[in-house]
């Protein structure tokens, strides 16, 4: 990939057209950023495998995984590069052709893509199908094995009550605004008797125990 990708970017300096060179074209530079991302992730992909294997962990899923993705990132990239060189890419003088056909027969050696993907897919369902197996052989004993059809049972009637909720990239990332609490309005103000108000309630009379007021006249001592 990496030599497809340093020729195309060869013959697109040095090719010219509309008085410039093609690379400098907008959809010419998306080509080659593709097969740039690509190489990336494929060589990644590698790394992690082959660390695991060091460990002396099974990578046969892994392997697979990258045997998939590697050639068809290969297929593409190789169609890329005979696409920017023109009709270049057909001439035998020219690397393309040959990158083209080493690329395409490795979706078929070493096992076919397809049967990649049956595997990859058969090995991600594998736990839930021993699951369903262990389910499948209760059912012959239902009075023996009570305890795995329970849990099937229990566990059909938990996601049909309540399913899962679908959870949104802001509450995952804690980033959601909480919902900000109303704000309580405020309440009127009483105003208070001033002290004028105050003073001539005083002079027209005392307040007895009762709440009744009581004539200035009547109160004991007065001289008027």
């Amino acid at each position: 990939m990496k030599a497809a990708l340093r020729r195309a970017l060869g013959h697109a300096e040095e090719r010219r057209q509309f008085g410039r060179s093609i690379i400098e074209f907008e959809m010419i530079k998306e080509k080659f950023a593709e097969v740039a991302v690509e190489i990336y992730g494929l060589e990644s992909m590698v790394y992690l495998a082959s660390g695991l294997a060091d460990r002396g962990i099974d990578v046969s899923l892994e392997a697979a995984i990258c045997k998939v993705y590697g050639t068809e990132a290969m297929w593409r990239a190789a169609n890329h590069a005979v696409q920017v060189a023109g009709g270049s890419g057909f001439m035998r003088e020219y690397p393309y052709e040959r990158i083209v056909r080493d690329s395409r027969v490795n979706m078929i050696f070493e096992g076919t893509n397809e049967i990649l993907r049956v595997m990859i897919a058969l090995t991600g369902m594998q736990r839930r199908g021993e699951y369903l197996r262990q389910v499948g052989e209760a059912l012959k004993s239902p009075l023996e094995k009570a305890g795995v059809l329970g849990e099937y049972a229990a566990d059909r009637i938990r996601k049909a009550v309540s399913p899962a909720r679908l959870t949104f990239a802001p509450e995952v990332l804690g980033t959601r605004r909480r919902r900000s609490k109303p704000r309580r309005r405020p309440s009127p103000i009483r105003s208070r008797p001033s002290s004028s108000a105050s003073a001539r309630g005083s002079s027209s009379g005392s307040t007895s125990s009762t709440g009744s007021r009581t004539p200035r006249s009547a109160c004991t001592g007065c001289s008027r």
